[in-house]
This record gives structure tokens, C-alpha cells and sequence, in this order.
């Protein structure tokens, strides 16, 4: 079964006929009835838009049901209903969401890989993998598949939210997919000047996340004083 039958599957089980699904998810009914055939790939705009609706995309994608998706979806509602979706007004333009590339790249340092190495897993380029870490393209599903295989938290990626609710859940997973648990004992430890970049790299990451927001803040905070005008 490919992804399009279970795709078709979810669609389905929330009750939706293929317009209603596709207007939810963004799309023409063309496109809709193209991904349920398994002929085009979902853009991550698309996945960010059915995981909203119920969508179980981890099953959609890779065939394994997602623990505790409600929670996330849930969690979704609640993030939409406290901002509002990307329109433009007064020449300002709203972001409604972090770009995904933030989190992808997030985890491949986290799994302690290169970019090539991380390429060679989903089965594309160097090239390819740093746009999608620019969140300039989007994934096609089999990509997606094969990171989820590898222990990637797919929904966390394409939608901010994680599925592991708890830490020792979180604890749990990263050792099962053999992810940095802690820290070298011992400075002398081979690994340590390793693990010490790559911390450095996360840090990095994470500042480069925090500056997004704060820049988004402004944004909002601007578009609030032009329409206190």
C-alpha cells in the first residue's frame, strides 16, 4: 500500500470527501486526487495543513501510527488560534510559522551527522538536503519515510510540535535511536571535542531560532501599532 491509499485512508476515517479535504489541506481537487494516486508529492505546507485536521501523518507516510498525535494536533489548534495565518497588511507581511529547515537541521545535528551523511539517508544530493534545510523545497514523501525509519521525528519537524510528550519518553527514544544521551565523563574522552563542536553547532542553531522569533514579534508588534492608528 503506498502512501496515496493511506492518505485516502485518513481522509476517510475524519469523515471528509476529497473537496472538503482538499480545501482543508490547501489544495485544488486536482492535487488532492494526484497525491491519492500516488502521482505528485505533498509540499510541507500541505502536511502542516492535514496534520490540523486529524491527519496521522506518520502513518501516512511511513505506515506507523504516531503516539499521541491527538495531543499534537490539539496543540496545533491552540498555536492558531493565538496568532493568525501569513497575510500582508500595510506592506507587512505575518510569518505563522518557524521554517521547517530550522528543525530538520536541528535534528541531523542532533543524530550527529553531516549534511552528506544525511543526504545519503534520504536518498538525495548535498546540494538538495541544504535546500531543505533553507526551507526552500519541499521533501517528496519518500524522504520523509526514510528519516522516519531512522528515528526522526517527522511530525516534529514539519510541524514544530513533538511527539514524545514526556522526558523520559524523550530519554527513551534517543537512546533506542542511538542519540547523544550525555555528555563525555572525561575531557581526555576522544569524543569530547566532537560532542563539544557539535553543541556548538546546536547553541548556534538555537540562537539563530530565537533571533527568528524575535524578529517575528517585532512584525506583529508593528502590524498591532498600525492598527491602533
Amino acid at each position: 500500500m503506498h502512501f496515496g491509499h493511506r492518505l485516502k485512508a485518513e481522509r476517510e476515517r475524519l469523515g471528509f470527501n476529497q473537496t472538503d479535504f482538499a480545501s482543508a489541506a490547501g489544495v485544488v481537487l486536482h492535487t488532492q486526487i494526484k497525491y491519492e494516486k500516488n502521482q505528485s508529492s505533498p509540499s510541507i505546507e500541505y502536511w502542516q495543513n492535514v496534520v490540523t485536521i486529524g491527519v496521522d501523518v506518520g502513518y501516512v507516510i511511513a505506515n506507523q501510527t504516531t503516539p499521541h498525535i491527538e495531543e499534537v494536533v490539539a496543540q496545533l489548534k491552540k498555536q492558531q488560534s493565538m496568532k493568525p495565518v501569513s497575510i500582508s497588511i500595510g506592506g507587512i507581511k505575518i510569518p505563522n510559522k518557524i521554517d521547517y529547515g530550522i528543525r530538520l537541521k536541528e535534528q541531523r545535528i542532533d543524530f550527529k551527522l553531516t549534511q552528506p551523511e544525511l543526504a545519503e539517508i534520504g536518498g538525495v544530493t548535498r546540494t538538495t538536503q541544504l535546500s531543505y534545510e533553507k526551507s526552500r523545497t519541499s521533501p517528496p514523501v519518500s524522504y520523509w519515510e526514510k528519516l522516519y525509519k531512522k528515528g526522526f521525528d517527522i511530525i516534529y519537524i514539519i510541524t514544530g510540535v513533538a511527539h514524545i510528550q514526556t522526558l523520559a519518553e524523550h530519554m527513551e527514544w534517543r537512546e533506542k535511536n542511538h542519540v547523544m544521551v550525555k555528555e563525555p565523563e572525561q575531557k581526555d574522552d576522544p569524543s569530547y571535542d566532537d560532542l563539544k563542536n557539535q553543541n556548538g553547532m546546536l547553541r548556534k542553531l538555537l540562537q539563530e531560532s530565537l533571533k527568528q522569533i524575535q524578529q517575528q514579534a517585532n512584525e506583529l508588534k508593528s502590524v498591532l501599532d498600525f492598527l491602533d492608528k
